[in-house]
């Protein structure tokens, strides 16, 4: 790995360092592909939420990307950074690659009030996302067919609060193998 640091004419003799990895083939503008991981059943919750109150709000068919492909551009990102104190949005270029059908399972709960949300409300949600093969086929048929209900849809998952730690909660949603009978 090669660093070149370069001085800024500007006041303050600010420094800029710029790690160059393979710095030919990225100026060149080369991508590779990275895996985005998007199919978790956990989430994290603040530690202030109440898990007891954790709802079933809704589940829906969605397409998620399953890759990204990342294409640096040494000379423009580099020029860029030092235009803009923050760097450009654009550097590396990110086009996400390789849709997948997914289903999202979509959760509520009540928290404590957050200082950053503006309408001072409780209720807040959080997402899951899983695989076709990850879910009963019955499930799949009725969501995807549109025939299905919260409350039969809920059934189909079972919601497990974990351990609290550095102030939040992790929430494990499993599917369940089929519906509990009536």
């Amino acid at each position: 790995m090669r660093v070149a640091i370069q001085k800024l004419g500007r006041p303050g003799a600010v420094l800029s360092v710029l790690a160059l990895a393979g710095a030919a083939a990225l100026a060149r503008g080369e991508s590779r592909v990275q895996e985005l991981h998007p199919f978790t059943n956990q989430a994290l919750v603040p530690a202030s939420a109440e898990t007891g109150s954790i709802r079933f709000e809704g589940i829906q068919a969605v397409k998620v990307y399953t890759k990204a492909e990342v294409k640096d551009n040494v000379s423009y990102c580099g020029q860029a950074a030092n235009r803009e104190p923050g760097g450009s949005m654009f550097c590396p270029e990110v086009k996400q690659v390789a849709p997948e059908r997914a289903y999202r399972v979509a959760y509520s709960f009540l928290s404590a009030r957050s200082a950053s949300d503006e309408h001072g409300g409780r209720l807040y949600t959080f997402m899951v996302y899983f695989r076709g093969d990850q879910l009963p086929a019955a499930l799949r048929a009725a969501v995807d067919a549109r025939r299905i209900k919260g409350v039969e849809a809920a059934s189909y998952f079972q919601v497990t609060p974990g351990e609290r730690r550095g102030g939040y909660t992790s929430v494990t949603v499993q599917p369940v193998g089929a519906a509990p009978r009536k």
